[in-house]
């Protein structure tokens, strides 16, 4: 299959029409017509998965992240983003990127970290597309209340890294409200909706002054929320593009690029 062909598949599986407003979605290194042998999926682009692409002979990277996303004055050597698209560009491989589209998809991001959760979707945070369930972010439920610490100890053993938290205002949790990736600026669209959680990533200092004695806020980290991004995108590819001449591999690469010291 020629790449143009494969734009107007990828491009029905992630519509433009469900990326938030501004995103750098859809392709973004476009180096011809030409036939796709191997499609491999990561989180974002490093130096390790545009090794690891060239290993297994892929001539397409489908990430999550956008690699460019402010507009582009020059492509630099010395600059991390010039660095990756020159290395793209001499090993013929090119990008493309699902971002926001992921997030917004019913089965996209949210949903999967919900399913690790344990939780029950119940609506979604902000609607988009009512009629095919696309929004932004989730408000889910347990089937029954669970104290605090048992809440804390499912985030830390399914997330890992280090969690932050201010307190809610009772001691036991039942409903939460969960954005992949930095979503503290949907704080005010659950304020109203009798929340007892909220998770979420890169949450300031003053955003924890302002939940604190309100609801549990609760910061898992970016890469830690959304490490199932990759396999779920991986996953969606397998189901819906038929062509036994193209293989899709799903990245091995952890991108993180925090460390922590414990």
């Amino acid at each position: 299959m020629h790449l143009n062909e494969l734009l107007e598949i990828l491009n029905n599986l992630f519509p433009y029409k469900y990326a938030f407003k501004n995103d750098r979605v859809g392709l973004q290194l476009n180096l011809g017509n030409q036939k796709i042998k191997n499609i491999l999926v990561a989180y974002e682009l490093n130096d390790e998965v545009i090794n690891e692409a060239i290993s297994n002979n892929s001539n397409l990277i489908i990430v999550f992240h956008p690699l460019i996303y402010n507009l582009l004055d020059s492509i630099d050597n010395n600059d991390r983003v010039g660095n990756l698209l020159i290395k793209l560009i001499q090993n013929n491989i090119n990008l493309y990127v699902v971002h926001t589209i992921f997030d917004t998809y019913k089965f996209g991001t949210n949903h999967l970290i919900i399913e690790n959760l344990g939780l029950e979707k119940k609506e979604n945070i902000v609607d988009i597309n009512l009629e095919e369930d696309i929004g932004m972010g989730i408000i889910a439920e347990y089937t029954e209340e669970i104290y605090f610490e048992d809440f804390l100890n499912r985030c830390k053993n399914l997330f890992g890294g280090v969690i932050k938290y201010s307190c809610g205002k009772n001691n036991f949790i039942k409903s939460v409200a969960l954005v992949g990736g930095s979503g503290s600026s949907f704080y005010n669209d659950i304020l109203n909706k009798n929340i007892d959680a909220f998770i979420t990533a890169d949450i300031s200092y003053h955003n924890f002054h302002r939940a604190n004695g309100k609801i549990w806020l609760v910061d898992i980290g970016h890469w830690e929320m959304e490490k199932f991004v990759a396999k779920g995108i991986y996953n969606y590819l397998k189901e819906n593009i038929y062509n036994n001449e193209i293989n899709i591999i799903c990245s091995n690469v952890n991108t993180n690029p925090i460390k922590y010291y414990v």
